[in-house]
């Protein structure tokens, strides 16, 4: 599965024959007996099963494209143009919340969101980003991850540096990723945020 959300990223379905040998394990693992491979053995939908079977699930199509605009056309894109980094990482949520709004209690949407939360938060919290553009993502992410408003309230809670806020409020110099780890990605993840 980490492999296959990689090569999401590089290119859109690319993880498609991945993630089909992921779902091969899946149907192999559930005559084992081993719980976390079947269906119906969590109410939830938390569980091996729904891991792979989410992601392959037609109503998911959009949080697909979601993973390839997030991360080609936002991330990768901030290093030469900031704001148009940023715009493509809002449309990657806007497809990530059509996909909630259609497969609620989806394990998929769950892996995006606990995997991109906190990078999220540190691309749109920095005081140059407009106003509205924090309140927007603000109130995308609260619908999608209301469990965790509070977290997604930082973006619009950060002071300019001169008030206790940040640091540098220069636009030409903020990234977001200039955090340093050993890999070059921020919190010290790599690209598929594992």
């Amino acid at each position: 599965m980490i492999i296959a959300y990689d090569y999401e990223s590089f290119a859109p379905n690319g993880g498609d024959p991945i993630f089909v040998k992921a779902q091969n394990v899946v149907s192999n693992a559930q005559r084992s007996g081993i719980k976390g491979w079947k269906a119906m053995e969590d109410s939830r939908h938390q569980n091996r099963y729904w891991l792979v079977e989410d992601i392959l699930d037609n109503q998911h199509k959009k949080l697909r494209q979601a993973y390839y605009q997030y991360h080609r056309s936002g991330l990768d894109a901030m290093n030469e143009n900031i704001e148009q980094g940023r715009n493509a990482v809002w449309a990657a949520i806007q497809l990530l919340k059509t996909t909630n709004q259609v497969a609620r209690m989806s394990m998929a949407v769950d892996v995006f969101v606990n995997t991109k939360k906190d990078e999220i938060i540190s691309i749109f919290e920095h005081s140059s980003v407009p106003s509205n553009e924090k309140v927007r993502v603000m109130n995308a992410m609260a619908s999608i991850d209301p469990a965790n408003i509070q977290q997604y309230s930082k973006i619009n809670n950060v002071l300019d540096a001169g008030k206790g806020g940040r640091g540098n409020t220069n636009n030409n110099d903020f990234n977001p990723f200039s955090t340093p780890s050993s890999n070059g990605f921020p919190s010290g993840k790599g690209r598929g945020g594992f």
